[in-house]
């Protein structure tokens, strides 16, 4: 089966995405060193039993935007008004875990369950003109090997944001499920573990001998996982 080519046209760019299947909605959200295409072997899990949604975010595979400020969680809004999707489960993948928690936390209502993996680092999206010096601390952290405290400065600047609570990441409403592979750089790992201990109810699967990118290294657990997972998610109109 192959998908038809889509386009949207919001706030300066021209989304491509690509729709499949026909149930609950399920959005997939490519890694930073990927395209739509990375989730091949997930849509043919899925698409039996989901519209399986998933796009280029903006600067990859077929999207294209002018230079102007944009959200990449206003462009997944505007995907689903688009589509007449009230709300959906949302999946991210290493840089693409930030933008789908970030999702989850602005637009609650809009996100029936959240999947994050490899990226736990999530919830902050950087200005384009960040200042260098800041992460110094993280620097010499990681030439120490000072994984915990690596993972705590992390968290608080890219989980929580600069200056804001520590605790902010537990507003979360939507079911978490967050992935790591023992192999990924021990950063994401001690990130992915922290995130799924400040969410109450959050759910940890640990991939023996993958690194980062989980799906392409082991899809058959992954995709059993990824079902099992949205099965049991409470419906939601």
């Amino acid at each position: 089966m192959t998908a038809a080519t889509n386009f949207l046209e919001t706030n300066g760019a021209r989304i491509h995405y690509e729709v499949e299947g026909s149930g609950e909605p399920v959005v997939l959200i490519h890694a930073g060193v990927a395209n739509l295409r990375m989730w091949d072997d997930q849509v043919t899990a899925l698409r039996g039993d989901y519209r399986v949604i998933r796009y280029d975010t903006r600067g990859f595979g077929r999207t294209e935007t002018d230079a102007v400020e944009f959200s990449n969680r206003a462009d997944i809004a505007a995907l689903l008004d688009h589509l007449g999707e009230a709300s959906a489960h949302v999946v991210g993948m290493s840089r693409a875990g930030s933008i789908a928690l970030d999702f989850a936390l602005e637009y609650r209502d809009r996100v029936r369950s959240l999947v994050v993996a490899a990226g736990g680092i999530s919830g902050y999206e950087s200005p384009d003109e960040a200042d260098a010096s800041v992460f110094g601390a993280a620097e010499r952290l990681w030439e120490a090997s000072d994984w915990d405290a690596l993972a705590e400065w992390e968290t608080a600047y890219w989980a929580d944001g600069p200056g804001q609570p520590k605790d902010r990441v537990v507003e979360l409403r939507a079911p978490l499920l967050v992935i790591l592979g023992t192999l990924d750089d021990p950063g994401t790992q001690e990130s992915c573990r922290h995130l799924a201990e400040v969410v109450r109810g959050a759910r940890l699967e640990v991939f023996e001998g993958a690194g980062h990118m989980l799906n392409l290294e082991q899809p058959e657990r992954f995709n059993a996982l990824l079902r099992e997972f949205l099965s049991g998610a409470p419906a939601k109109g």
